[in-house]
């Protein structure tokens, strides 16, 4: 098995809005997910494809935006006696790889160039290895399905950050290297204590000192692929909870944010006559698409609500149209994405 042309001919898949994703890190892990796939009766052309799909999920899913709650002058203490905490860890992991327990970079663009010339080149000798690779893994799911194991196959990402960029960058981070130290040490710290991760990556190459903060509020738009090929989105959104003095007015602004993402700016709850409009045009075969058949089908639709809802009723078919498309609108259903 030639991972180069595994690699090759998943991006020859990306279709042309999603070049960029040509050796990103989201093309690594869609390419170790592709490698381990099991079932001999799936042709490679399948596979590539399903590598690039899932290349363009993980981008999606990944590409989170955090946002924070100014710091406060009890945030910045606290986030300087972490650092002091954490200083003999952080000393051994630069000694380690530079010889120096002191920053080694002057600042963040040196840092984050360091860090994506040396993920290449770890990627350059792990892919050197593909052939031995390849055995060791042929045996390891030999042994599994001769033993009933179950096999979990994950692939490590270093974050990090972009001087003049908001949004968090990721490089893949090869075992047995030291991103991949890297990488484990500060995500375990960042479990332990709430420091950003990207930021412990900056503090560890730069010395800058990261701060934790009160609250943070991460959102993300999520794709979910469907075996049909079809996806559902969803608009998520996780609250992160550290300080202990929180105002009312700090959290107004938090559910603000979340709002916001989720539901939309001056977005209102579907109510019971919405939800009896949704099951009866399901019902009713759902809506019609061949022409001559519209009309009718929404004056019997409307007949039927105004039935079960006399009051405030329908007075145009079209406005039951429009009700049902708006609440479609709202559920971004599959097709529709």
């Amino acid at each position: 098995m030639n991972l180069n042309r595994i690699v090759e001919g998943i991006e020859s898949k990306l279709d042309n809005q999603s070049g960029h994703l040509k050796g990103s890190p989201w093309l690594y892990r869609a390419f170790l997910e592709v490698l381990n796939e099991s079932g001999s009766g799936i042709s490679e052309d399948i596979k590539y494809a399903r590598g690039a799909q899932r290349a363009k999920e993980l981008a999606r899913e990944n590409e989170e935006e955090s946002l924070e709650l100014p710091k406060t002058h009890t945030d910045r203490i606290f986030g300087d006696a972490l650092v002091r905490a954490l200083a003999p860890t952080i000393a051994d992991l630069r000694e380690r790889e530079f010889g120096s327990r002191d920053p080694h970079f002057a600042d963040v663009g040196e840092a984050a160039q360091w860090i994506k010339t040396r993920s290449m080149k770890d990627l350059a000798g792990w892919r050197a290895k593909s052939e031995e690779r390849r055995k060791a893994h042929d045996e390891i799911q030999r042994l599994a399905d001769e033993h009933l194991i179950e096999i979990t196959y994950k692939s490590t990402l270093l974050p990090y950050q972009m001087p003049d960029d908001e949004h968090v960058k990721w490089a893949p981070a090869v075992p047995g290297t030291w991103l991949y130290r890297l990488a484990k040490e500060t995500q375990r710290i960042t479990k332990r204590t709430g420091l950003p991760q990207d930021a412990l990556v900056v503090h560890v190459l730069t010395g800058l000192k990261p701060v934790r903060s009160r609250a943070r509020v991460t959102t993300r738009e999520s794709h979910y692929t469907l075996p049909s090929g079809e996806q559902i989105h969803v608009n998520e959104a996780a609250v992160t909870f550290r300080a202990r003095d929180l105002t009312d007015k700090e959290l107004r602004e938090i559910y603000r944010m979340v709002k916001g993402h989720v539901g939309g700016k001056g977005t209102e709850a579907l109510d019971d006559k919405d939800e009896y409009l949704w099951i009866l045009v399901q019902d009713m075969g759902g809506p019609p698409q061949a022409h001559g058949t519209k009309g009718p089908f929404w004056r019997a639709a409307q007949e039927k609500m105004n039935l079960k809802h006399p009051v405030a009723p329908y007075t145009t078919y079209k406005g039951v149209q429009d009700r049902y498309d708006s609440i479609v609108k709202r559920l971004r259903l599959p097709r529709e994405v």
